[in-house]
């Protein structure tokens, strides 16, 4: 063997041992949908399937501290715990102790649940009117496009309150209700609605995604206007009620945007009176059934 040969069988065996130096511990699920939880508190972080290969920092005790994988739609080395019992070392590496609550400590981002995160949002979508013969006599349709915007307040990544304003605008025309059939007067008559909406929300994500769903007041602004009608036959009107929603979020913990999808129902009651198409068939709730798309932006 030349001195040459054995210099270099010496660099291979010494670049070979630093590498299995560094190399961490590898531990594979067992179970479907197996939880991994924060650092900082029993709230999830994800969940994993079986046959996932997970990178282990340490072990506290009865828990693995390992980093997720990229695919499982967290930003890449996002930390959290797994029990012991869910997973199975696959090599005989050495796995060291470690104190979660120190490095909870030592890195705060490993404990954000307390962290308030601010967003601002903009949505378009559809509203469907529970006064839907009314609206569809006067409009043409009992659904009308909306557009609208606010902001949200997240208590880590589980708690918000959002306020949120709509602008539905639509002209048609007056009409004449007898027997329950419309007849259109030919008199132009334009609706506009703007309601203003506070909402708790109740957080819970899968991975990049997370489900949502929450409800709080609604306040309606209500005005009507004819051609050719007196000033106090135009209708300028204020009205409180309710609603409930619930959406899913796209968008990794840490994303500056995020996407969303949402549906809610609105409850407005004894906003419409007697008379008018509203009266004729006996419809007096101004809420209804609202499906939108959000973009939202902010940390």
């Amino acid at each position: 063997m030349t001195y040459g040969f054995r210099a270099l069988l010496c660099a291979a065996l010494l670049i070979a041992c630093s590498s299995a130096a560094v190399a961490q511990t590898q531990v594979r699920v067992l179970n479907d949908h197996s939880v991994v939880w924060r650092l900082s508190s029993a709230t999830p972080l994800t969940t994993v399937n079986a046959g996932t290969e997970l990178e282990v920092i340490g072990r506290d005790r009865n828990w693995y501290v390992v980093r997720l994988p990229q695919q499982q739609g967290m930003p890449a080395g996002e930390i959290g715990r797994i029990a012991v019992a869910q997973v199975r070392v696959i090599d005989d590496r050495p796995i060291p102790a470690v104190s979660i609550q120190q490095m909870i400590a030592r890195d705060p981002l490993a404990g954000d649940d307390n962290d308030i995160g601010i967003f601002g949002f903009a949505q378009a979508g559809y509203n469907r009117w529970l006064a839907h013969k009314s609206f569809e006599a006067v409009l043409g349709s009992p659904a009308t496009p909306l557009l609208g915007g606010g902001a949200r307040l997240l208590v880590g990544d589980r708690y918000g309150v959002e306020f949120a304003v709509e602008r539905i605008q639509k002209t048609g025309q007056r009409v004449f209700v007898s027997d329950g059939v419309a007849y259109p007067l030919g008199i132009r008559d334009t609706i506009r609605v703007i309601p203003i909406y506070i909402s708790g929300l109740y957080r819970q994500r899968y991975g990049a995604w997370t489900a949502y769903g929450g409800g709080g007041l609604a306040r309606y602004a209500y005005r009507e206007t004819s051609d050719f009608s007196d000033p106090d036959e135009n209708v300028n009107a204020h009205f409180n009620g309710f609603h409930v929603l619930f959406g899913m979020e796209y968008g990794q913990r840490r994303s500056l945007l995020r996407f969303a999808v949402e549906g809610q129902a609105t409850n407005v009651s004894d906003a419409f009176g007697t008379t008018g198409a509203a009266g004729s068939f006996d419809e007096h709730n101004l809420g209804g059934f609202q499906l939108r798309v959000r973009i939202l932006a902010g940390r």
